[in-house]
């Protein structure tokens, strides 16, 4: 349930699971409704989640400077009494980049603090699944592989 203190809405899930139109509709349908709501994209350059105008732009041994970014963040969306719809930030830009840099000793403490700053938002999350995650890969790879040529390749390499 939205309380009318929530200013973060998490989307999670796994590549091709909906959370793009999910999400893109959920910012619709919060504005007919006469909310204030903006969605970020997984890849916008403006998300939050992809500081530095990339969406892999931050270092993960920048803890403190990751930490004071969501912090200033979270209060923006608190003070503009908005509702931010952000998707694959919470989880799969994070604890992406820390397994990319190797850095898992720190992602709990990060993560840890990373909660205690969100609380403040009361943030929900919305977390999609599927029942096969392989089933899922090798429908994704049969409509993706155009656009994403080595796609198809991983997903058979990894069967």
């Amino acid at each position: 349930m939205l309380k009318s203190q929530t200013a973060i809405i998490f989307v999670e899930g796994i590549p091709g699971s909906g959370k793009s139109t999910f999400a893109q509709r959920l910012a619709f349908h919060l504005q007919r409704c006469g909310c204030r709501a903006r969605w970020h994209h997984e890849n916008d350059l403006n998300n939050p989640a992809n500081p530095a105008g990339t969406p892999h732009g931050w270092d993960a041994s920048d803890l403190r400077g990751r930490l004071s970014s969501w912090k200033q963040f979270v209060a923006q969306a608190i003070q503009d009494r908005e509702i931010v719809i952000l998707e694959s930030s919470l989880f799969q830009r994070q604890l992406n980049r820390f397994v990319k840099e190797r850095k898992e000793d720190d992602l709990p403490d990060f993560m840890g603090a990373l909660f205690k700053i969100l609380r403040q938002a009361f943030p929900i999350l919305i977390q999609f699944s599927q029942t096969s995650i392989r089933a899922h890969y090798e429908w994704l790879a049969s409509i993706r592989s155009d656009a994403i040529p080595h796609f198809s390749s991983i997903v058979r390499s990894s069967a």
